[in-house]
């Protein structure tokens, strides 16, 4: 038998295993949560600042800010990105921008 056919009937009895399995029985994963005050801040930028910088709307970094609104999964994992690299999100985002021009 092949390497794929091997991976697939193992992928296949891995689905089969947890469709077997008790509900709450399975992993889960957490997800930090972003915190853009303490993001925002930890970077010495205003509202406005950060938004310009990271290409976001200032409205929607204020509805964050004040728990009008949460970020959606994608929101929150640029906003940790944000957080533990932003000189790395700032090069990428001017090399795209620079890309489009």
């Amino acid at each position: 038998m092949s390497k794929l056919g091997k991976r697939l009937i193992e992928g296949l009895n891995e689905a089969i295993a947890i469709a077997g399995t008790k509900p709450g029985t399975l992993r889960t994963i957490t997800i930090e949560a972003a915190d853009v005050v303490e993001i925002r801040k930890s970077l010495k930028l205003s509202q406005d600042k950060f938004a310009e910088r990271f290409r976001l709307s200032a409205a929607t970094v204020r509805d964050w800010e004040h728990g009008r609104r949460k970020p959606d999964a994608s929101a929150n994992n640029y906003l940790l990105m944000i957080k533990h690299a932003p000189d790395v999100v700032e090069k990428v985002l001017a090399g795209a921008y620079a890309k489009i021009a």
